[in-house]
């Protein structure tokens, strides 16, 4: 794959931030993406059908300067926001259009 992704993160309330940065390993068009970040470590996203809706999961290697607790609340909050966004009407139209 090797294409690149680069972000930055920062709390809603701007007391912290940080440079994301990876390259994808695997996209599977509604199926899956997996990349590795900067620092080695890895992660993958997959898609599934449930219902009349989308099981969104995501694995990823933990990091060692912050509890499990804290990244998986972090990824959660991304999921979260992620799948409000594919549910407004913005999000449906760029979604539905790309199948």
């Amino acid at each position: 794959m090797g294409g690149g992704y680069k972000a930055r993160m920062e709390a809603k309330d701007g007391s912290f931030g940080f440079d994301f940065e990876a390259v994808y390993e695997e996209v599977e068009p509604y199926k899956a993406i997996a990349f590795a970040m900067s620092d080695g470590r890895r992660a993958r996203t997959t898609f599934e059908a449930a219902g009349n809706g989308t099981k969104v999961t995501t694995i990823f290697d933990a990091e060692t300067q912050n509890s499990i607790e804290m990244q998986r609340d972090g990824w959660q909050a991304i999921l979260n926001n992620f799948g409000r966004y594919v549910e407004s009407s913005a999000g449906h139209e760029q979604v539905q259009g790309g199948r």
